[in-house]
């Protein structure tokens, strides 16, 4: 994947330096000429840079605005001593610095001296500041102070610990969910600055800091502007920002809280799509092509997206503002419901709104192919007349077959409601289902099986339609899954093997289906939790068939489980080792076990677990290091009050292991309490209200 698109007077402005120290000449003149749209900054700039490249001493590289006075690198500024370049943008360059006062690391953005800036450079850069300082938010970058040294202008931020989103993406694209929460985050964060009176202009993903906790940080305010407006500080013509996110409205001058929404729309598209929305042009091509075209839809990139997500990004990015979320909060809570499996309020356009739209942006072309749609009709009227004169038997024929059609499609989708009302989801049964009566459960898995069968023979009578096959091979997970939960081992991995064979032929047929290769790792998973043996084998091609793009909950409880399953063979460092990949893998969960599903922390909690009980004997401390984890993630589910888990009888296992852990260290008297905590853990749920 190529790198995000920089300001392109700063590309320009290095290719000028470099031509200049090979020993060409070149005329400014020539510059703005080859690029009139960009002849005012270029006129700005460019002046400043020779002057930095003469001045330097020798041995050194010139720094395009960089803290610079005299044609000496600054060392300290003020209070502030100057550790190393972390960055640079259009508006000055940003180094790590030491506040020396308070003994703190900071993020110091720098301006050059006031010979190498001109007003208007100034004043952006002091607006940035002003911006960026009456703004605090979790997801905003905090400005610490702003100051003036030596004709430096400069203002100090929150030194973040983090990478840059852009840098982010250059490992390939996002699990959807994922970046459906940092694009969130960052909606949010944009929804205070407008509440606040402040557009950005330039979000883009080298703009979204995303630290060790999956916290979205948004920073470099250096084109806001405030929605009263500024005069003075963007000459006319000038297209401030990265023109790739740009929505069309800019090239016209006009700027508002929805071309913010566009721009982070086009970042979330970028991170579920793995390239951004507009190729890498020139810059009069890109222009046209957000203005005339807009982006593919996402899913043809990505096949395996979310429908509901690829239609959040959509309306985010539609050409028109008045099709987009009026407000950056209304895209942060579509998000939210997306992420919570509730129902987007956006929705898709319709055929007809489509040919209206298209309309609207293109009505010379639209009248002229209207005139050769009336011609048509009219050379079509006679190839109508012959098409009512076929013979009726044929006609019969094609009603009959979509009347089957129909009623197959009806007669599945019955099956699918009976199904889910009796199986409910492929989440984990919620507290207090060990409780469940064993004749209700003996009862479902009789009227899944006969559901079942229904499936199967629709199944065989329309071999070649995925789409029942894939359904029949989804329902003999679940059955699988049942039959687990009642504790019929036996059953249950007869069911789990059906479904396998099911999903590995629909996957060889069709190879680039994400659907696909995620229900087989998942039933792979189901059918190795408690499988004497190939535990280890089905575990690891899950994890060939997840990849680094599978769902994140999906790749922690890969993960965990084969470490469950090294632990159980004994061996340990490689059981430590998987654990460590799925701590890694967890991260990605940033909203946590209240947003997430428990399963990723419950999995990761046995996996301890287990290699703590191969460590009992001989590092009593480690494996009390990893129960105490192990407990940890439990309480973790507890806390954010999941309608699943965190089951009981793991919990209690657990505990009984501290226990021991606790005793062979000489701590009697905690290993009284771990027991007590496993009794009560183990002690019957009162009855429920019927």
């Amino acid at each position: 994947m190529t790198e995000p698109e920089r300001n392109p007077v700063e590309a320009l402005a290095e290719e000028y330096i470099a031509r200049y120290r090979a020993g060409d000449r070149p005329t400014i003149t020539e510059y703005m000429e080859r690029h009139p749209d960009l002849a005012a900054e270029i006129e700005e700039v460019f002046p400043a840079m020779l002057f930095l490249e003469r001045a330097k001493p020798s041995g050194t590289v010139a720094t395009p605005g960089g803290a610079v006075r005299g044609g000496l690198a600054m060392e300290r500024l003020g209070d502030y001593r100057i550790v190393r370049e972390i960055g640079r943008g259009g508006m000055g360059i940003v180094y790590e610095a030491v506040q020396q006062s308070l003994s703190r690391t900071v993020a110091l953005k720098v301006l050059p001296a006031e010979a190498l800036a001109s007003p208007r450079q100034k004043a952006r850069f002091r607006r940035e500041a002003l911006a960026a300082a009456a703004l605090h938010h979790p997801n905003i970058v905090p400005v610490f102070g702003v100051g003036e040294q030596d004709g430096i202008s400069y203002y100090v931020m929150e030194r973040v610990e983090g990478r840059g989103l852009d840098e982010i993406l250059r490992g390939g694209p996002l699990d959807p969910r994922a970046a459906a929460r940092l694009a969130e985050q960052a909606a949010r964060g944009l929804a205070h600055a407008h509440d606040r009176g402040t557009l950005h202009r330039d979000v883009k993903p080298a703009n979204l800091l995303v630290d060790a906790r999956g916290t979205v940080r948004i920073t470099d305010f250096g084109l806001a502007k405030t929605l009263a407006g500024e005069e003075g500080l963007t000459a006319t013509g000038d297209l401030l920002g990265t023109i790739r996110y740009m929505p069309p409205e800019r090239f016209a001058g006009v700027s508002d809280e929805r071309g913010d929404v566009y721009a982070l729309g086009l970042t979330l598209y970028e991170a579920v799509a793995g390239k951004p929305a507009f190729a890498d042009r020139d810059a009069g091509s890109v222009m046209a092509a957000i203005r005339d075209e807009g982006p593919a839809p996402p899913r043809r990139l990505t096949p395996g997206l979310p429908r509901d997500l690829e239609t959040v990004i959509l309306k985010a990015v539609a050409r028109d503002p008045k099709d987009r979320y009026a407000t950056a909060a209304d895209f942060a809570e579509d998000l939210a419901r997306f992420l919570g499996d509730l129902p987007v309020l956006a929705r898709r356009a319709n055929p007809a709104e489509r040919v209206w739209r298209w309309c609207r942006r293109n009505r010379a072309l639209a009248t002229a192919l209207a005139a050769a749609v009336v011609a048509l009709l009219s050379a079509a009227a006679a190839g109508w007349a012959a098409y009512l004169a076929a013979s009726e038997a044929q006609r019969q024929e094609e009603r009959r077959r979509e009347e089957a059609e129909a009623n197959q499609s009806l007669s599945l989708a019955a099956l699918e409601s009976i199904f889910d009302a009796v199986a409910g989801s492929d989440r984990p049964p919620p507290k207090g289902a060990d409780d469940r009566a064993p004749e209700n459960e003996a009862r479902e898995a009789q009227v899944l099986e006969s559901v079942l069968a229904f499936y199967d023979a629709f199944a065989a009578c329309n071999a070649t339609n995925p789409r029942l096959r894939f359904e029949a091979a989804r329902s003999l997970r679940r059955v699988g899954m049942i039959h687990e939960r009642r504790e019929e081992p036996a059953e249950a991995q007869a069911a789990f093997a059906r479904a396998i064979e099911g999903f590995e032929a629909l996957l060889a047929e069709s190879p680039g289906v994400a659907s696909y290769r995620e229900e087989l790792a998942a039933t792979l998973l189901e059918a190795g939790a408690r499988a004497a043996e190939g535990s280890e084998e089905r575990c690891r091609r899950a994890i060939a068939l997840l990849g680094a793009s599978g769902p994140a909950e999906a790749r922690v409880t890969a993960h965990a489980r084969l470490a469950s399953a090294l632990a159980r063979a004994g061996r340990a460092d490689e059981a430590r080792a998987e654990i460590d990949t799925a701590t890694r893998e967890r991260a990605a969960l940033s909203a946590g076990p209240a947003r997430s599903p428990a399963s990723p922390w419950t999995d990761l909690a046995k996996a301890r677990m287990d290699l703590a009980e191969v460590l009992l004997r001989r590092d009593p401390a480690a494996a009390l290091a990893l129960l105490d984890d192990a407990a940890a993630e439990l309480a973790a589910v507890a806390a954010a009050g999941r309608r699943e888990g965190p089951n009981p009888k793991l919990k209690a296992s657990i505990e009984e292991r501290r226990a021991r852990a606790l005793r062979a260290l000489g701590r009697e008297e905690e290993a009284q309490d771990a027991d007590r905590r496993a009794r009560e853990s183990r002690r019957p749920s009162p009855p429920r209200d019927r």
